[in-house]
C-alpha cells in the first residue's frame, strides 16, 4: 500500500470533470529524478500507478506514469516498458469511455513497446515481462473479439500488474 490514497473517483474524459486536485497529482510530484530498473522497488511513484491502475484508476495512472517514463534514459528498457504501461492503461480508459477501435490501436502498440523492452532479460521494473506479454495479448484479442458494445464489459479481464518481491 502506497502512502498516497486511491482517488475518489475514477477520472473518464468526456464524461466526469477533470479533478482539480488528486493524490495522482501528488504522487507525480514526487517522482524521482532518475527511473532505473536497479532502484524500482524504491520508486514510490511508479509503485503507486502499479496499484491504482490496478484498482481502475486508468486516467490517473498514465497521468503518475508520465514523470517516471520522462526520467527514465532515451531508448531504454525502462522507458519502452513505460511506455507499454501507459498505452495499455491508455487503452483501457479508451474502452471505458466506449471507443473500443481506439483501445485495439493503442492495446497493439502497448504488445510491441512490452516486446522490445523484454529484450535481453525477462525481468524489468518488478515486473515478469513474458507474463505480462502474454496477459496484454489476450486482452487485445479478447477486445479484437467482442462486441464494441460490450467491450467495456472486459475492462474486468485486463491484466493486472503484479511485481515480484522487492
Amino acid at each position: 500500500m502506497s502512502r498516497w490514497p486511491h482517488p475518489k473517483d475514477a477520472h473518464i474524459p468526456g464524461r466526469t470533470p477533470r479533478p482539480t486536485e488528486s493524490p495522482a497529482y501528488d504522487a507525480t510530484a514526487d517522482a524521482p529524478v532518475y527511473t532505473v530498473d536497479r532502484m524500482w522497488s524504491e520508486n514510490e511513484t511508479y509503485l503507486y500507478g502499479i496499484e491504482i491502475y490496478n484498482a481502475g484508476f486508468f486516467w490517473e495512472a498514465q497521468e503518475v506514469w508520465e514523470p517516471v517514463w520522462m526520467r527514465a534514459a532515451g531508448n531504454s528498457r525502462e522507458r519502452l516498458l513505460l511506455q507499454g504501461l501507459i498505452q495499455l492503461t491508455n487503452a483501457c480508459l479508451k474502452i471505458a469511455m466506449e471507443h473500443p477501435t481506439a483501445a485495439l490501436r493503442l492495446l497493439d502498440v502497448a504488445e510491441c513497446k512490452l516486446s522490445d523492452a523484454a529484450q535481453k532479460c525477462p525481468t524489468l521494473m518488478g515486473l515478469n515481462l513474458p507474463d505480462l506479454q502474454t496477459s496484454v495479448g489476450s486482452f487485445n484479442a479478447a477486445v479484437r473479439g467482442a462486441d464494441p458494445e460490450q467491450a467495456t464489459c472486459l475492462l474486468c479481464q485486463r491484466p493486472v500488474l503484479v511485481t515480484c518481491a522487492r
